[in-house]
Protein backbone atom coordinates (compact mmCIF):
# COMPACT_ATOMS: atom_id res chain seq x y z
CA UNK A 1 0.00 0.00 0.00
CA UNK A 2 1.73 3.31 -0.91
CA UNK A 3 -0.93 6.03 0.68
CA UNK A 4 -3.64 6.33 3.23
CA UNK A 5 -6.35 9.05 2.57
CA UNK A 6 -9.05 10.31 5.26
CA UNK A 7 -11.67 12.72 3.63
CA UNK A 8 -13.06 15.57 5.81
CA UNK A 9 -14.93 18.67 5.08
CA UNK A 10 -12.93 20.71 7.84
CA UNK A 11 -10.46 19.50 10.58
CA UNK A 12 -10.72 22.65 12.56
CA UNK A 13 -13.17 21.01 15.61
CA UNK A 14 -10.28 19.46 17.80
CA UNK A 15 -12.21 16.53 18.16
CA UNK A 16 -12.69 16.33 14.40
CA UNK A 17 -8.90 16.50 14.00
CA UNK A 18 -8.20 13.58 16.65
CA UNK A 19 -10.90 11.45 15.19
CA UNK A 20 -9.17 11.57 11.42
CA UNK A 21 -5.64 11.22 12.63
CA UNK A 22 -6.80 8.65 15.42
CA UNK A 23 -7.99 6.48 12.24
CA UNK A 24 -5.66 7.44 10.20
CA UNK A 25 -3.14 6.30 12.54
CA UNK A 26 -4.53 3.20 13.63
CA UNK A 27 -4.81 2.56 10.03
CA UNK A 28 -0.92 2.94 9.45
CA UNK A 29 0.32 0.67 12.45
CA UNK A 30 -2.52 -2.26 11.00
CA UNK A 31 -1.84 -1.97 7.25
CA UNK A 32 2.65 -0.79 7.57
CA UNK A 33 2.09 2.27 6.00
CA UNK A 34 3.49 5.61 6.45
CA UNK A 35 1.93 8.28 3.77
CA UNK A 36 -0.50 9.68 5.68
CA UNK A 37 -3.00 12.57 4.36
CA UNK A 38 -5.97 14.14 5.08
CA UNK A 39 -7.82 15.65 1.73
CA UNK A 40 -9.89 18.73 3.37
CA UNK A 41 -11.99 21.38 1.75
CA UNK A 42 -9.53 24.39 2.52
CA UNK A 43 -6.57 23.66 4.79
CA UNK A 44 -3.11 22.77 3.95
CA UNK A 45 -0.45 22.13 6.64
CA UNK A 46 2.19 19.36 7.74
CA UNK A 47 1.98 18.09 11.10
CA UNK A 48 4.16 15.30 13.10
CA UNK A 49 2.05 13.23 15.10
CA UNK A 50 3.39 10.40 16.90
CA UNK A 51 6.60 10.49 14.59
CA UNK A 52 4.59 10.26 11.68
CA UNK A 53 3.96 12.91 9.22
CA UNK A 54 -0.03 13.47 8.01
CA UNK A 55 -0.03 15.94 5.27
CA UNK A 56 -3.38 17.49 5.01
CA UNK A 57 -4.08 19.00 1.35
CA UNK A 58 -6.84 21.12 0.61
CA UNK A 59 -9.39 19.11 -2.34
CA UNK A 60 -7.91 21.59 -4.89
CA UNK A 61 -4.42 21.06 -3.67
CA UNK A 62 -5.14 17.43 -4.01
CA UNK A 63 -6.08 17.86 -7.64
CA UNK A 64 -3.29 20.26 -8.64
CA UNK A 65 -0.70 18.29 -7.45
CA UNK A 66 -0.08 14.49 -9.47
CA UNK A 67 2.70 13.37 -7.04
CA UNK A 68 0.26 13.54 -3.84
CA UNK A 69 -2.00 10.87 -5.65
CA UNK A 70 -4.34 13.79 -7.51
CA UNK A 71 -5.25 14.79 -10.68
CA UNK A 72 -2.85 16.91 -12.89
Amino acid sequence: MRKLIQVCYSVEDFNTRWRVINALLKASKEVGCGNLNVITWDYEGIEEVERRIVDPLSGNGFLRHPESGGIS
